[in-house]
């Protein structure tokens, strides 16, 4: 009897190394196996050489503001589907990111931030109202605005070393926009 007890627990904890084994292997080599592959989510951008190019992609135009001091590194892209055109603001060697700006059919929020903030003001560029999303020391982090149909928005990124104010965002908004900024 003692001796089908300890042939009985052996059996159990070989199923439970087998089990555990079997649960712990790479899903890609379960896809190796039976001739099929992991597919994950497809980039909804293409990247191209020139904002003419985005923008004959998208279907649409886009003004982009005038790059800051050693952010000239720009790279244009365009959604897939033709529901926006991107410009982002890279240092000379592509390590951090100044910004980026995007434009888009519709009324929807574009700026791909949705994080809560400690402040929300709307403010004046020309005629537009934009929506500015800050911190407590008046950092801008997301600006967007709605205009003739289209979605806009400057999305600046948190733990970047160029922090931009109010005025500057509305600054970029007026260049995008073709319009004045008043102080």
């Amino acid at each position: 009897m003692k001796y089908a007890g300890k042939i009985s627990i052996l059996l159990i904890i070989l199923m439970t190394a087998t089990m555990l084994i079997a649960c712990g292997q790479d899903k890609n080599e379960n896809a190796a196996d039976n001739g099929s592959e992991t597919v994950g989510s497809a980039n909804p951008f293409a990247e191209y050489d020139s904002l003419k190019e985005a923008e004959d992609a998208a279907g649409f135009s886009f003004t982009q503001p005038t790059a800051p001091a050693n952010y000239e590194n720009l790279v244009y892209r365009a959604a897939t589907d033709g529901s926006m055109i991107e410009v982002i603001f890279y240092n000379d060697d592509k390590s951090e990111e100044a910004f980026r700006t995007r434009k888009g059919p519709g009324d929807a929020d574009i700026s791909g931030d949705y994080n809560e903030y400690s402040d929300e003001v709307t403010e004046k560029a020309g005629d537009i109202d934009v929506i500015m999303q800050t911190d407590n020391d008046g950092n801008v982090y997301v600006a967007k605005w709605y205009n003739n149909d289209y979605a806009y928005a400057i999305d600046i990124p948190q733990d970047g070393s160029l922090k931009l104010s109010k005025d500057t965002v509305l600054h970029y908004v007026s260049e995008i926009m073709g319009t004045e900024h008043r102080k």
